[in-house]
């Protein structure tokens, strides 16, 4: 597909059942073709700039950083915050290590 003069890739053009995209994509997709066949469900959100604040401020800081490390540091703290924003709960595993063999029996009973 070509947008503005240059060439997208589209992983795959095959119906797309029960897809969830935020109605921006969705918009874009419809001028571009797409055939919205329907509806599921609708979310409704308010999106807003809540972390541009602290983002800008860390910004400033590691632009006035003098050495390395601060640079990295202010760079972390940024890119920390957008993982903890995309990180998915649901897919945490519960991990215990036991060196007891009691506590292993008990632990593996539940």
């Amino acid at each position: 597909i070509s947008v503005e003069g240059e060439t997208k890739l589209i992983p795959h053009f095959r119906p797309r059942k029960n897809y969830v995209c935020h109605y921006m994509i969705l918009k874009q997709a419809l001028a571009h073709g797409l055939k919205l066949i329907r509806i599921n469900k609708v979310l409704q959100f308010k999106q807003s700039a809540w972390l541009a604040p602290y983002i800008q401020h860390n910004t400033e800081l590691r632009k006035k950083a003098t050495n390395q490390f601060e640079k990295d540091l202010y760079k972390l703290f940024n890119n920390s915050v957008f993982g903890k924003t995309m990180e998915n709960v649901r897919n945490r595993i519960s991990i215990k290590l036991v060196s007891n063999p009691l506590k292993l029996e008990k632990l593996t009973a539940r």
